[in-house]
């Protein structure tokens, strides 16, 4: 049992003693009547004052800053995210799509403009005016360069070795033209060099993959297989039965997930070499009566032999074959 004996002296134990306390009274009444020492720790009071002022900006633009370096952070989170879903989407789009594999990488349209016959009449039109304006107008293209490449992300893409041409129309050449011819030709020596004939008879002509040196053709060569993203250059030479008009689009059959196709690598296009005299303007000459220059190398039994060798090397192909070709 705690008697009061106990807790006073436990009260005394924690009190300042009488001393200590009388001295700490003297010290403040010193202060309180000293006027320095007055002065002295008002001014320190104030100077606390500003510097908790001080300090409550600086946590307040602390604050602040963090706060925005987070909503950066966050920011930059999310876009990243959507980033990865956007990625993630196209890729998967692109592998699940029905769209034709591969995409026309380079544009031969303009090249070929300076060969081109057209009505009587326009010689000093611009050429590239006449095609568009002009429906009568035809290029004479000998041969044309483009590039395919691969749209997938993740699957390999079949194409057939070969290009096919659906003449969709044949015309007899009205000769009542001119002709400007250029001479532009270029360099044969790509990797893959077809060779397709055009004969005055709607349907599907096959552009062989030949031998760009001997010209003798590759049935062993069953499809190509583009990885990824993969191009792959062409070289497409045409032969004519001239004398006629061809109205004709190129394309290249392709497979995907069992499904065939085809990719259309030109629009209907006006194709013909004239062979008649006409009057003719071979780079910075005048026009004079002449032979297409092209003609000479023309010749109808030429291009209906290639027709026909064409259509047996297609009949030998295991993978592309023929009857499989869908024109969509």
């Amino acid at each position: 049992m705690v008697s009061d004996t106990d807790v006073a002296d436990e009260l005394d134990e924690i009190t300042p003693t009488p001393k200590i306390a009388a001295r700490l009274r003297a010290f403040v009444e010193l202060c309180g009547k000293h006027p320095f020492a007055t002065g002295l720790f008002a001014i320190v009071g104030v100077l606390g004052l500003f510097l908790s002022f001080v300090q409550f900006g600086v946590d307040q633009a602390q604050s602040s800053e963090d706060s925005k370096v987070a909503s950066d952070v966050q920011d930059r989170v999310r876009k990243i995210e959507k980033n990865v879903q956007d990625i993630s989407k196209v890729a998967k789009d692109t592998e699940n799509s029905t769209e034709p594999p591969i995409a026309l990488v380079e544009d031969f349209s303009t090249k070929y403009a300076d060969n081109v016959s057209f009505p009587d009449g326009e010689e000093r039109t611009v050429i590239a005016d006449i095609l568009q304006k002009n429906r009568k107008s035809f290029y004479n293209l000998p041969f044309m360069y483009f590039t395919v490449q691969s749209k997938l992300n993740q699957d390999y893409a079949q194409i057939a070795p070969y290009i096919i041409a659906e003449i969709q129309k044949v015309e007899k050449i009205d000769y009542s033209i001119s002709t400007i011819y250029d001479g532009g030709r270029g360099d044969a020596a790509v990797l893959n060099y077809l060779n397709v004939a055009l004969i005055p008879k709607a349907g599907i002509q096959i552009a062989a993959l030949v031998d760009a040196t001997t010209g003798q053709v590759k049935p062993d060569v069953q499809y190509f297989k583009l990885a990824p993203r993969e191009p792959e250059e062409f070289m497409l030479s045409i032969q004519y039965v001239p004398g006629y008009v061809y109205t004709v689009r190129f394309g290249i059959p392709f497979r995907r997930a069992g499904s065939n196709g085809t990719k259309w690598i030109t629009p209907s296009l006006r194709l013909g070499i004239p062979d008649s005299k006409h009057p003719v303007k071979m780079l910075d000459s005048d026009f004079v009566v002449q032979l297409h220059p092209d003609i000479e190398s023309e010749e109808a039994a030429d291009a209906v032999a290639t027709s026909k060798a064409n259509d047996a090397y297609s009949r030998k192909q295991v993978v592309f074959k023929p009857k499989d070709i869908v024109l969509k």
